[in-house]
């Protein structure tokens, strides 16, 4: 019997129980890290895609100033009258929530766009 244990290769359980754990311990770190880059590009999506219904309502307004509102497309939500411009061109503040149904990140978008500020904010839930 001893003679075939000799010629044996391989690691031992010991060996085999550490890179388990350093993997576990890896993914303990990533997982949660990646959850987070995943949450933060969807806000940053969203924004660009206010930015560019803004866009696209800003050129509505140049070749029709009688345009008051415009249908934009957001992360694949499309809803009705979301945005509207005042007598002076300017964009409104609005509001929008967008289901996690209709994204293709998985997420809830909660945003606003205050034209006081001009800032765009996008929550993801």
């Amino acid at each position: 019997m001893n003679r075939f244990r000799k010629n044996e290769k391989g690691f031992t359980l010991v060996e085999l129980l550490i890179v388990v754990a350093i993997i576990g311990i890896l993914a303990a770190i990533a997982i949660p890290q990646f959850t987070k880059y995943k949450k933060n590009a969807a806000e940053k999506a969203c924004v660009g895609s206010v930015k560019v219904c803004m866009t696209e309502l800003a050129a509505e307004y140049t070749e029709d100033s009688a345009q008051r509102v415009a249908n934009c497309t957001i992360d694949g939500f499309n809803q009705q009258n979301l945005v509207t411009i005042d007598d002076d061109g300017e964009i409104q503040d609005f509001n929008f929530l967008i289901v996690k149904a209709n994204t293709d990140s998985g997420y809830e978008l909660n945003g606003t766009y205050k034209n006081a500020t001009a800032t765009i904010e996008c929550e993801a839930k």
